[in-house]
């Protein structure tokens, strides 16, 4: 007798208890979630061992106690042996996707973190009262939608007539914790500790006025070439922040036109105390004399409306930016690694996505809204010819910018998959989004971006994308140019890095067969976009209709830190999507 098939609405994971007391558990990652991960296990009796060059302060201090054994190192399958359940929870997808197929091998369980369907073992989002244990499973689609259940089945619980005590959400303590987003009061203010919300940044001016929004200063652009920072500078701010200083959680939002630092204070906190604090982390992210830019410091409802303005592209110098999400996304990403990123400043993000993205599909300003790289490569296109059914694309780079190229390239200009190469050093825990942007095109890891087979996938492109964003060029002129007979076959070059990425081509120059596209072109092209964009009938109203949704949004929220407003069908925006960016 043939199986049953499995129907939609089946179960992918059986919700069931394990007894893990003494049982050796595995975890290779040592960030916020290996650290949630390691925690929960070893509060159920598990011998548990972490594998990682760096941990978090709670998990050192766990290992300090012998709650869990840290061992310092990459993972090796060593490791492996004896272990009962492994857990893969490192930043980077493709290790994750080694451990689990190494530890399946073993015969061990395995949960990845970062894909379902590499897991026979997902963790529910737990909440005990009094005697009884309540998981939450959304069978891997959505962890940030099962915390925030959980959440509220914690509240319920709590007021439940003839409970005995509070809930506890999870097996055990994490830093940071905080509210979800309906914990989140329209003055800024947020959970049970009334923590406030607090803005300091500068950025370019924004192609629009500043409309019903609070009002930052417009710095110099030129001036932001210094103002980039690594990831691994954001992180050693951020570290630095919150060991140092009274702020609870924190995100740094970089990118080529704003440097903004969104912190949560005690919001009981002295007056000049809190004075103090905002001029030392002014300080701390512009310098002492902070030549060209402006510096903006925002507090409480300005702060949000601030943010969500921008996450509707209505403070960026390309009106609707789509491209602004996905940096934001980024900037939470990183600041969870960090381990400054708890449930306040999560759901704070996570909304404010999702009211952009609700805005953009739900409103004219959908007819308006494109990205930058979208704008730019339309006008390249354009301009040289472009023939995208013909067309072999090499990106490099693995940041946000490449999958906004990758994107523009695959959807908005039919370039065929199979045609799309992305090569990349890291991916800074977006390998999922940019495969998805990649779709069935090739991707390549490298060392380096001289290794010999970068050098060959260039050989044989039309077009290379420049998605990179450092200080520093990555290759030289004489490279490029070296790379293939150019008079034979031209190349063309887009370099979305406004500090360039090829040395020795600057500016218009055209060297040989190679058509660059620098930064400054590309801001050029954008702004004729522009130009055109808001002269078109109806995008007066478009804003208006957008700056009306925010309006609205922000004084649904009743300051006593009631839920966020309700759309339709009785939810936020980011409940009504579905969706976790962070």
């Amino acid at each position: 007798m043939s199986a049953p098939e499995r129907d939609d609405g089946a179960l992918r994971f059986l919700p069931v208890g394990l007894d893990l007391r003494g049982r050796a558990c595995l975890v290779v990652g040592g960030g916020v979630i290996g650290t949630r991960k390691a925690l929960t296990l070893a509060h159920c009796g598990a011998r548990v061992t972490v594998v990682s060059p760096e941990v978090t302060a709670a998990l050192a201090e766990a290992a300090a106690v012998g709650l869990v054994r840290h061992v310092a190192g990459s993972f090796r399958e060593v490791h492996l042996e004896g272990a009962f359940l492994v857990v893969a929870a490192t930043d980077d997808e493709e290790l994750n996707e080694q451990v689990a197929r190494y530890a399946a091998r073993s015969g061990a369980l395995v949960c990845d973190a970062s894909s379902a369907d590499r897991s026979q073992v997902t963790f529910g989002a737990m909440v005990r009262h009094e005697d009884a244990t309540v998981a939450v499973f959304t069978d891997g689609r959505d962890p940030g939608h099962a915390r925030r259940t959980r959440d509220r089945i914690a509240s319920f619980l709590d007021r439940t007539p003839g409970s005995r005590g509070s809930p506890s959400t999870g097996a055990a303590p994490t830093p940071r914790v905080g509210p979800d987003v309906s914990e989140i009061a329209a003055d800024g203010s947020g959970g049970p500790d009334g923590a406030s919300l607090l803005m300091i940044g500068a950025s370019v001016a924004g192609a629009l006025p500043p409309g019903d929004g609070p009002v930052v200063p417009a710095s110099d652009a030129s001036a932001f070439a210094r103002l980039k920072w690594s990831h691994r500078s954001v992180r050693t701010f951020l570290d630095g922040l919150l060991a140092n200083t009274t702020v609870r959680e924190a995100l740094v939002w970089n990118t080529c036109q704003r440097l903004e630092l969104y912190a949560w204070l005690p919001r009981d906190m002295d007056a000049g105390a809190r004075r103090r604090l905002e001029e030392d982390l002014r300080e701390a992210l512009f310098g002492v004399d902070p030549a060209g830019l402006r510096v903006g410091v925002l507090d409480g409802t300005d702060a949000r409306h601030h943010l969500l303005r921008t996450a509707c592209g209505l403070e960026s110098e390309l009106p609707g930016d789509r491209d602004v999400t996905a940096q934001l996304e980024t900037a939470c990403r990183s600041a969870r690694t960090a381990g400054t990123a708890g449930p306040r400043t999560v759901a704070l993000v996570e909304d404010a996505v999702a009211l952009a993205r609700d805005i953009r599909e739900n409103t004219t300003w959908r007819d308006f809204a494109t990205g930058y790289c979208a704008a730019a490569l339309a006008r390249v296109f354009e301009v040289d010819g472009i023939r995208p059914e013909e067309l072999r694309c090499v990106v490099i780079g693995g940041s946000t910018t490449s999958r906004s190229v990758l994107t523009a390239l695959r959807i908005e200009h039919h370039v065929p998959e199979r045609q799309l190469a992305v090569v990349y050093r890291q991916h800074h825990g977006q390998m999922k989004e940019l495969r998805a942007a990649l779709g069935n095109g090739r991707r390549l890891r490298v060392h380096g971006y001289r290794d010999e087979r970068v050098l060959r996938a260039l050989a044989g492109a039309d077009l290379v994308v420049f998605g990179i964003d450092q200080t520093e060029p990555v290759m030289d002129a004489e490279t490029l140019l070296g790379l293939r007979d150019l008079a034979a076959r031209p190349l063309t070059v887009v370099d979305f890095n406004s500090s360039g990425s090829v040395a020795g081509i600057v500016g218009d120059q055209r060297a040989g067969q190679v058509r660059l596209w620098s930064g400054r072109d590309l801001d050029r092209a954008v702004a004729a976009h522009v130009a055109i964009t808001i002269t078109r009938p109806g995008f007066a109203e478009a804003v208006g209709e957008a700056e009306l949704r925010i309006r609205t949004y922000l004084g649904d929220v009743a300051p006593s830190g009631a839920p966020l407003a309700t759309g339709e069908h009785g939810a936020s925006p980011a409940e009504r999507t579905g969706r976790s960016p962070c």
